[in-house]
């Protein structure tokens, strides 16, 4: 028109010939374009910002998890082991299967180390402890060649006498190595040659032998017939030969042993050493097991097994006992009090089938 206002126009002829034209103006059509563009931009704008919140939320929920393991880690890597991954309700549910796998593998880590700090310990000790009981039989020996060194051995019954001590230190260094050599090979687990073994037998034989060192302690042993058990036959015959050598050591020839050897109905061995000795304190009896513990004063039970002229024990045959046992899946277990004696039973589990 003469503004200049555009306009849509159609012509459609009619059937006398005539001609007629629809024309409408552009600017409602714009007008409407325009409005539908609007809404649509509005519309657009308010679910991006639905979408982005709802993202930052989903993404807060998946990442608090996340710095929860790290700061857990920063805090493990300082040395602090029992730290854990805290749980939250809102987690999903792999995340939540990691947290768990997590703190499952963190609580075997501090296990580990408190078993490993444990173990280091223990060998601080034992070598500390083997170290001073060696020592011991090496000041004797070298006292004697230094007193001979000197010429204060000027008689042949005093250079006699030396020499019988020097080998008798001597062979007692020799049976504490021997003895350390045994713990060090137990604490290794190694895998038993297990193979039938007459345990009657092995009870029968220590019996005797104790009878042959001191006729006078009277000994009574039931262990008739046969008794097999799966075992080290070394193993076991160093079991029963340092609970009668213990008995022999540091109880009175007057008092009474009895052993006892019987399979329970469900198949367990069980076989029972006692005596009729001084017996234990109860802060004694808890020790027996250690290495290198030695009751003092001579009241009986000492976990020595061998022993020199003077009668000492190492203090290591009751710890060789335990290990030798556990070795073969069984327990130890020791009944003492002051002036009732000591027993000592050591139970051996089922054969398998």
């Amino acid at each position: 028109d003469g503004d200049g206002e555009p306009y849509r126009m159609t012509a459609a002829r009619l059937g006398d010939g005539s001609v007629v034209l629809l024309a409408k103006s552009a600017k409602t059509v714009h007008q409407s374009l325009q409005r539908a563009l609007k809404l649509d931009l509005g519309f657009g704008t308010l679910l991006l910002v639905l979408l982005a919140v709802m993202t930052l939320m989903s993404a807060g929920r998946t990442l608090r998890p996340l710095e929860d393991m790290v700061e857990t880690a920063s805090a493990i890597a300082e040395g602090d082991l029992t730290r854990r991954i805290p749980g939250r309700h809102d987690t999903i549910a792999e995340t939540e299967q990691l947290r768990l796998a997590l703190n499952s593998m963190l609580q075997q880590v501090e296990s580990a180390y408190v078993t490993r700090e444990r173990s280091a310990a223990q060998l601080r000790r034992f070598v500390a402890d083997a170290s001073h009981e060696l020592r011991t039989p090496l000041a004797a020996i070298r006292g004697y060649l230094q007193l001979y060194a000197r010429g204060m051995l000027r008689e042949r019954a005093e250079r006699t006498r030396a020499m019988a001590r020097m080998n008798a230190e001597a062979d007692r260094m020799g049976r504490l190595v021997d003895e350390l050599l045994t713990l060090a090979r137990l604490d290794q687990r190694p895998e038993l040659r297990l193979r039938p073994v007459d345990l009657s037998r092995l009870v029968r034989d220590a019996a005797d032998d104790l009878r042959a060192q001191q006729p006078d302690r009277t000994v009574e042993v039931a262990a008739d017939g046969t008794m097999l058990v799966q075992g080290d036959e070394s193993g076991l015959r160093q079991v029963i030969g340092n609970l009668l050598t213990n008995i022999r050591v540091h109880t009175p020839v007057a008092a009474p042993v009895t052993v006892d050897l019987a399979r329970s109905e469900c198949g367990e061995v069980r076989l029972r050493v006692a005596d009729q000795g001084p017996g234990m304190e109860g802060a004694d009896a808890d020790r027996i097991f250690d290495r290198f513990f030695r009751v003092t004063g001579g009241t009986g039970g000492d976990s020595g097994s061998d022993t020199d002229g003077n009668g000492s024990g190492s203090g290591l045959g009751m710890s060789i006992v335990q290990a030798v046992v556990a070795s073969h899946g069984g327990e130890v277990t020791v009944e003492t009090a002051p002036g009732a004696g000591l027993a000592v039973t050591v139970t051996l589990p089922c054969p398998s089938p």
